[in-house]
């Protein structure tokens, strides 16, 4: 898709200290772009992004010491003009508040997506009344209702846990960071502090643009700063300021108003910094109450709390951060609504019904979602090695009839469901790749798409399997059919190509001189770290029936000196010793409880002294019912493992500790990959 992002020339993209909308469109921009989707960001000049960008002004006004209050307006219309004068280029225009985009909105026809971060009913009702292109959407399901209007689609912010360092071992004070408003609680967290008899940390600048911020800060924040108890700094680049909210035991947030969302508090969370809030506005959707944070009625009860911050898991913090707000589940939201919209499917008069978040339902939401049709299209265009045949000659039913068989009738019929899924365009009746199925899925490249084709049939036993109770013997495919185990595992291989170079950065490897890499498919983590360190000498386990794939693909890569692959049933033999890193991916969810804990045993005593195990996994929550993909993931364990399923953080953490691993740090994402849904855990002996 081309979409078309904006927003204030206020502020750059990505801000050079705070800023959430911005942040949050700088996110946008980059995973869209990786994506395969077509982004364009309107903005100002200093901005930063993967994307094309356009400019009205060099630097942002913030930042311009000759802007005036009347300049900042000028380029504000004149950035969202520039967009809307060519707004027919784009199939969405996604805008974030306060943009002036509602007003240049009939220019075009192409919907506009205008996300609300603080925006009064009054405004809303206006957009509502006399801008029928402008699709609103909510941060949070307590502004819909704030705005009178419980069916505007909800998608929450996300941050990326990549730019939070999580910190299990906090300094003793607390924290709070906001602009100087009253709204934001800053005079009450300094009286509550006061009251609790601990050292409090305020970050937060006065706002230009709001008349009473200098006052408020003169007044009721500076004659309480002592440089000991009460602390001050106005502002710091993100990376110090999420840096310093994880050093915090815990951040104060008395607010006093119905918040929308709340940026901050979910950085809090995910370095690990529990919260204390008053449970009003959208706290009670940001934390969950007596696990990452507390919601308190009262500045007394608030108090009293306090002295049971250390109580909290700061682990689980991080960790709900990444099952809720991610990065990966608001650009999932967005790119839902983006093709809603683009196809006419969202708008004013059906949204109730066709764009609500994903813990509500509709009639609509669930002819979607029970449908495969679309699934089934394209894997077997897949399967047929339709896109790698078309190339990049325009081939006619005919042709295809000629090539694969059947009659062209039936061919058009699939072809054209393939075009208007945008993989394939139609000119003069014949039909070539879009520059998307040329890139990703012509020449071969749609092979990591074939264990999906393999396991349509598996699936329709669902009702069965869960009606008799019988699940496989053996490991569907491994051990069951080796062509249908080649292709899983070389579609494994080749999300590993893509994950590797990115894990790598994130992993301790410069010290260890031996790595076991247990059930490592073949090889590409083994492969790819000892290629980025030349001292590593590397052991892959694998299955007796699939290690000659992994060794052929070590010998593919000229490494049969370095990396050792041994066929092990390491379910029932016991592992070599020696190692000073032990990399476990993906195994654990294929395995039931009592191996995993014998498993997590044998490992712990084939380390070497201070060996550390590295854990790559999804890793769910305590009732098991997100993050979404894993509840998916285990239904399709229960059809292809005899005991295999997700398992929770807790789980995992309980089965290490029993095994004498004390040191243990994460969760942490494996990579920015969109795709990859893994997090990684490293234990310490």
């Amino acid at each position: 898709m081309k979409i078309a992002q904006i927003t204030s020339v206020y502020i750059s993209v990505p801000p050079k200290t705070y800023g959430g909308t911005e942040r949050i469109v700088y996110y946008l921009c980059r995973d869209l772009e990786r994506r395969g989707h077509h982004v364009e960001l309107f903005a100002s000049g200093d901005s930063k992004v993967d994307c094309k960008l356009q400019a009205v002004l060099p630097i942002a006004s913030q930042d311009n010491p000759d802007s005036t209050f009347y300049l900042e307006k000028e380029y504000e219309a004149r950035n969202t003009y520039n967009l809307y004068r060519q707004g027919d280029r784009f199939d969405v225009i996604h805008a974030h508040w306060t943009t002036i985009a509602p007003y240049f909105s009939e220019l075009t026809t192409r919907p506009t997506l205008i996300t609300y971060a603080y925006i009064e009913k009054e405004l809303h009702d206006y957009y509502k009344k006399h801008f029928p292109h402008c699709l609103p959407v909510c941060v949070s399901r307590a502004q819909a209702k704030m705005l009178g209007d419980e069916t505007i689609p909800v998608v929450y912010n996300g941050v990326d846990l990549d730019d939070i360092v999580f910190n299990d071992r906090p300094d003793d004070f607390f924290i709070i960071v906001g602009r100087m408003t009253p709204e934001k609680g800053i005079a009450e967290a300094i009286r509550i502090a006061k009251k609790a008899r601990t050292k409090l940390l305020i970050v937060g600048h006065v706002t230009t643009h709001l008349p009473w911020s200098a006052a408020y800060f003169l007044k009721e924040v500076k004659p309480h700063i002592d440089g000991d108890k009460i602390c001050y700094i106005e502002r710091l680049a993100y990376p110090e300021l999420v840096q310093m909210i994880g050093k915090a035991k815990g951040f104060i947030f008395p607010l006093q108003w119905d918040e929308p969302f709340g940026m901050a508090i979910v950085e809090s969370m995910a370095a690990g910094t529990p919260v204390l809030a008053y449970g009003r506005g959208s706290m009670p959707e940001l934390i969950k109450n007596g696990e990452t944070g507390h919601l308190v009625g009262s500045e007394e009860e608030m108090v009293e709390t306090v002295q049971r911050i250390e109580a909290l898991d700061r682990a689980r913090c991080r960790n709900w951060v990444q099952e809720r707000f991610s990065v990966e589940r608001m650009v999932d939201g967005y790119e839902r609504l983006y093709e809603m919209a683009a196809s006419g499917r969202l708008d004013r008069s059906s949204r109730q019904s066709r764009a609500m978040p994903d813990n509500q339902w509709s009639l609509e939401r669930l002819r979607s979602e029970s449908s495969y049709w679309r699934s089934c299209i394209l894997i077997t265009a897949a399967h047929l090695e339709l896109f790698a045949w078309i190339g990049k000659q325009p081939r006619r039913p005919a042709a295809l009839a000629a090539h694969f068989g059947g009659k062209p009738e039936g061919w058009e019929i699939f072809l054209n469901a393939l075009c208007a899924m945008s993989l394939l365009r139609k000119r003069g009746g014949k039909y070539a790749n879009t520059s998307f199925s040329a890139r990703h899925l012509g020449s071969g490249r749609a092979k990591f798409l074939l264990p999906e084709y393999d396991a349509w049939k598996i699936w329709g036993g669902l009702d069965s399997a869960l009606t008799t109770g019988k699940r496989p013997n053996t490991q569907i495919p491994f051990f069951s059919d080796e062509n249908k185990a080649e292709r899983l595992l070389r579609s494994l291989d080749f999300d590993v190509k893509q994950i590797a170079p990115d894990l790598i950065e994130r992993l301790p490897l410069s010290r260890s001189e031996t790595l076991l890499d247990l059930g490592g498919g073949l090889g590409g983590f083994a492969i790819a770290f000892c290629l980025r360190y030349p001292r590593l000498q590397a052991t892959v386990i694998e299955h007796p029936r699939t290690a000659p794939l992994a060794r052929r693909a070590v010998r593919e890569a000229g490494l049969l000196k370095r990396v050792r692959v041994m066929g092990v049933d390491f379910t029932r033999e016991a592992l070599p010793r020696g190692f000073d890193t032990v990399f476990v991916s993906n195994v654990l969810h294929s395995q039931g409880v009592d191996e995993n804990r014998s498993l997590i045993l044998k490992i712990r005593n084939c380390l070497n002294s201070k060996g550390e195990l590295i854990l790559r996994d999804v890793f769910m929550d305590r009732d098991g019912t997100a993050p979404a993909w894993a509840t998916l993931f285990s239904v399709s364990l229960l059809l292809h493992t005899p005991r295999g399923r997700c398992y929770s953080l807790d789980e995992i953490l309980g089965w290490l500790r029993r095994s004498g691993f004390s040191r243990i740090k994460g969760p942490f994402r494996s990579s920015r990959a969109p795709f990859d849904p893994d997090s990684v855990l490293i234990a310490d002996t």
